[in-house]
């Protein structure tokens, strides 16, 4: 039994997607491992929807990358979930939620839920 529970894909095998048949190949077999171990993938370095639509097409469940999101502090989270009308308590019912900074969980406009 491993101790984990998540596959986190390199940016270095997303390159390549679409077009790549190579990378496409390595995409399935890292994906196909995922699946046999009932492990979550995650895929990093997300640039292009073309990326995106082949990791969500392949069965990819998660990702991030400058596509979906720059990195950002505490403050400008906090503003990017309002705006997909979640707050900080809206993560901890979702799958991966581990832990939320210090300084963002004390925010008020963290504490806040905030509806959809």
């Amino acid at each position: 039994n491993l101790p984990l529970d998540k596959l986190k894909i390199d940016k270095s095998f997303i390159t390549g997607l679409p077009d790549d048949p190579k990378a496409n190949a390595v995409l399935a077999s890292i994906l196909g491992v995922a699946k046999a171990l009932s492990l979550t993938t995650i895929a990093e370095g997300i640039e292009t929807t073309e990326q995106r639509d082949a990791l969500k097409q392949a069965g990819c469940q998660q990702g991030q990358g400058y596509l979906l999101a720059r990195p950002m502090g505490p403050e400008s989270l906090a503003v990017f979930l309002q705006i997909l009308g979640l707050g900080v308590e809206d993560l901890r019912d979702r799958p991966g939620y581990q832990t939320v900074p210090a300084e963002l969980a004390g925010s008020p406009s963290a504490q806040r839920r905030i509806s959809a």
